[in-house]
């Protein structure tokens, strides 16, 4: 039964090839942009997941500023049972410094300097070297792997010295995994504090990121009242009021730290409203391909009076006909699905042009997310072709075969109201996307007074 279904809608798509056509590609567009914000989404929505401990991780802040004195993280973890690690950012984003090596110099970007509990409290994966030791020892130096590749080519870079910005000579210890393409902080490298043992004692300088690391199944209401609460009385016994009562200590999840807009600047950052509101775009706009699928199946209702009355005349069941023209959506929607994937691949280096950082996309690599793909075309081609199934069905045999015309009455009715709200969506999607364009170019171009 399945293998005739097969035939008969394969056949019908062949036979009427330009309404197939123009199914398909209208169904492979509209597929394809629900592939790119839903790919968008996943990959905004899961930012640091690569990190094994986030739900532990916390970002600390000062009141309303997002930096803390050099000596909170050791003060903390030593007075904070439930603190089970910390680490600090000396974190300039997007620096350049100038690293030297055999005569040669390269200009480098976002050399992070850290305590070596960083590879403790994140998942930034060492591929050489020692995790644990790597940042222990002054003047120490962890380069990414493509970091290393340029500056090093084959060699092994373990224990070579390169020239740190012509003042200091640094020893590479270890290299780490190139940044995660869903990860908030862009490095290049990390290096050790020079002078590590003056930082516990430094509470002037209020320019690091502090991240603490929880310890298991803790309540960070409580703990963070327990950080509030000893670093007041701290500043209290020092003499500092204004620090204890206008910077209260906060405790932020890393995993909100993407999408927290205070943070602008400090970190690749997301807004949660626009991948929302893409996500929307595109489910309207893959309605708009559905309806437009339903259209012209039932305005061409016409040309297959004589196919059906014959079937019904046979003894062919309704509900084999509604599987029969259920079984032609969804192997059209397949059909759009693939050149939807194609379309993607496509336009994705154009998309990434406007993302934060490039959205990894490799179906063939990933047989979940090709399940998914299919999984969705498949769910697509019955919401399509359920409505024109039961509209074609319903044709009553006996006036067909007088030559009847179909009736005009529900389903024009049906098919006007169809195309309003086609026409009303794409009029709203065209205003918003001209609106959006607009206010770019206008950001963009702005004579601010001052070089950016």
């Amino acid at each position: 039964m399945l293998k005739n279904y097969f035939k008969v809608a394969f056949r019908n798509l062949i036979k009427y090839k330009s309404i197939s056509l123009i199914n398909i590609a209208g169904l492979s567009f509209g597929l394809a942009v629900v592939m790119v914000v839903f790919l968008n989404a996943h990959f905004q929505l899961s930012f640091d997941n690569c990190h094994e401990k986030l739900n532990r991780i916390y970002y600390a802040k000062m009141g309303s500023v997002y930096a803390t004195p050099t000596a909170l993280a050791d003060y903390v973890r030593e007075n904070i049972p439930e603190v089970e690690n910390s680490v600090r950012f000396e974190d300039w984003n997007g620096r350049k410094v100038l690293l030297t090596y055999n005569n040669q110099s390269f200009i480098v970007r976002n050399i992070i300097f850290t305590d070596p509990s960083v590879f403790d409290v994140f998942s930034f994966h060492i591929i050489a070297g020692d995790a644990h030791h790597a940042l222990t020892q002054p003047y120490s130096l962890v380069l990414s792997e493509s970091e290393a590749r340029k500056l090093f080519g084959s060699e092994n870079p373990i224990g070579k010295v390169v020239r740190y910005n012509t003042e200091h000579d640094y020893t590479v210890t270890a290299i780490v995994e190139d940044r995660p393409a869903n990860a908030s902080h862009v490095y290049s490298g990390f290096a050790s504090y020079n002078e590590p043992e003056k930082l516990s004692q430094d509470w002037d300088g209020w320019y690091y990121d502090t991240y603490f690391l929880l310890a298991e199944n803790q309540e960070v209401i409580d703990v963070e009242k327990k950080i509030k609460s000893l670093v007041k009385q701290f500043f209290i016994e020092q003499g500092a009021t204004d620090a204890a009562n206008n910077y209260p200590v906060g405790l932020l999840p890393m995993k909100d730290v993407y999408f927290n807009l205070e943070l602008t600047g400090k970190y690749l950052h997301g807004n949660k409203q626009v991948v929302y509101l893409f996500l929307a775009v595109g489910l309207f706009i893959l309605c708009l391909a559905i309806l437009n699928y339903v259209n012209l199946t039932t305005a061409r209702a016409s040309t297959r009076l004589k196919e059906i009355t014959i079937r019904k005349t046979i003894g062919s069941r309704k509900r084999q006909l509604v599987i029969q023209f259920l079984f032609e959506s969804v192997l059209l929607s397949l059909a759009a699905a693939g050149f939807g994937i194609l379309l993607l691949e496509l336009s994705l280096p154009f998309v990434n042009r406007f993302t934060v950082s490039a959205i990894p996309f490799s179906p063939f690599n990933n047989p979940f997310l090709l399940l998914l793909i299919f999984g969705s075309a498949i769910l697509v081609g019955c919401l399509a072709g359920i409505l024109p199934s039961f509209y074609l069905t319903g044709i009553v045999t006996a006036r067909a075969l007088k030559g009847a015309a179909l009736q005009k009455g529900k389903g024009l009715n049906l098919r006007k109201a169809l195309i309003v709200f086609q026409f009303s969506v794409s009029i709203i999607l065209l205003v918003a996307t001209l609106t959006i364009m607009k206010q770019r170019s206008f950001i963009q171009n702005k004579d601010l007074g001052f070089d950016k």
